[in-house]
């Protein structure tokens, strides 16, 4: 009798039993009409979850899972692989039985042998993230590797190994808040790692993360007029535009990720005024900005519309029928712009150091001076207020000017 195609196939909680924190175990089935003996073999896919997160009609991780997306990639890939190293051994050998598949998943996952920075790597490679947060998360990867090298196994990961991670991020300069973000980021990924069965106990459960008060710089409504009044020569010009850029995201609010993808298309001119309307990069949400209602001058003008108009007619962004180009007013890395403010801030007289999110902290700060702060929170695009306040930097200038409107009679 001739052999038959190896049926793969993915079943859920195959004994009917789930283990003691609810959750069973998703495998991969293989399947052989083999008249010689064994027809089927079983593989695990190192997954594990509860009744609910699994839809058993198609045979997938249900989309309401917070890792749905992620277990589903990682179910197809294994099942493909499974079906590649079938074919390989049909076309080298003639023939593949069950007996002829591996003792483990093709690329997968074995909950005793893989190696916590490759899962890190792997989790990372797959994840759909903003490029500076892909750098910034690899960065603490780069810190694993000088920290113990290029292995870690899913054991290691206790108490003990968490402090000594951070003794050894302290002898290497970092100061508690820089440190903060790389727990932040490990501590993704050992979740991630706990949600798939690899590790037992979170050690994070235990260990207390050290936190100081950032100093989070922002421009006060005088310091931002120097900026605005500040004049440049012709051989100037490149700083007056990232000049704008910055004023742009002080009036404005928008994230850096979101002001230098800036174009025509996304403003949008109506009899109330013009709007922002723009999906942002980093919520994924439609940020809709009414900009005709916000930072208006003495001469009842607003200051983003008056900027973005600056630019609206350049044949720069234009083609030569007049109509749009899909390009951003302002296409610039974050780097070079946060180089040539300094220069920009020297040269209107303003000490502080700034950055480009120094923009959106400006915003939020003045903002919260004359509108509610659930206001100013849905401007922001904040879920919670909590974020909101870290944004709004009150001086006590600024504490002192609103407690003189108060009518206490």
């Amino acid at each position: 009798m001739k052999l038959k195609k190896i049926n793969f196939s993915l079943v859920f909680n195959r004994r009917n039993r789930l283990n003691k924190d609810g959750t069973s175990l998703i495998q991969i089935r293989a399947y052989q009409n083999n008249p010689s003996g064994t027809k089927e073999r079983w593989f695990s896919t190192g997954i594990f979850l509860e009744p609910l997160d699994w839809d058993e009609k198609y045979h997938k991780v249900c989309s309401t899972h917070p890792l749905a997306h992620l277990y589903n990639q990682h179910l197809r890939k294994y099942l493909q692989n499974f079906e590649d190293f079938e074919l390989n051994l049909l076309q080298r050998k003639g023939r593949c039985t069950i007996h002829d598949l591996p003792e483990k998943v093709p690329g997968g996952i074995e909950r005793d042998t893989y190696n916590f920075l490759e899962f890190y790597e792997r989790e990372l490679d797959l994840d759909n993230l903003m490029e500076t947060t892909r750098k910034n998360q690899r960065t603490t990867l780069n810190k694993l590797l000088l920290f113990k090298g290029k292995y870690i196994h899913f054991d290691d990961l206790n108490y003990k190994f968490i402090r000594d991670f951070e003794r050894f991020l302290y002898k290497k300069g970092l100061v508690a808040n820089g440190i903060e973000k790389h727990h932040k980021n490990l501590k993704k990924y050992i979740n991630r790692a706990v949600l798939e069965g690899f590790i037992e106990d979170n050690p994070y459960k235990k260990f207390k993360v050290k936190r100081e008060a950032p100093h989070r710089t922002y421009l006060t409504e005088e310091e931002l007029g120097k900026l605005e009044n500040l004049l440049f020569t012709e051989n100037q010009k490149f700083l007056e535009k990232i000049r704008d850029f910055f004023l742009l995201c002080c009036y404005t609010g928008l994230r850096f990720s979101d002001a230098s993808k800036l174009n025509e298309n996304h403003i949008v001119k109506s009899s109330n005024g013009w709007e922002i309307q723009m999906k942002s990069s980093k919520t994924k949400k439609l940020a809709v900005l009414p900009i005709s209602l916000i930072f208006i001058d003495k001469n009842g003008q607003s200051k983003p519309v008056q900027l973005l108009k600056k630019y609206w007619d350049n044949p720069e962004y234009r083609t030569n029928d007049g109509s749009f180009r899909d390009i951003p007013f302002f296409n610039y890395t974050n780097q070079y712009v946060n180089r040539e403010l300094r220069t920009i801030t020297k040269m209107a007289g303003v000490s502080k150091r700034i950055t480009t999110h120094a923009g959106r902290r400006t915003f939020a700060t003045i903002m919260a001076t004359k509108v509610q702060a659930p206001i100013v929170q849905r401007l922001l695009q904040h879920q919670k207020m909590d974020m909101t306040n870290q944004y709004i930097q009150l001086g006590h200038g600024d504490i002192k000017k609103e407690l003189k409107k108060i009518k206490w009679v």
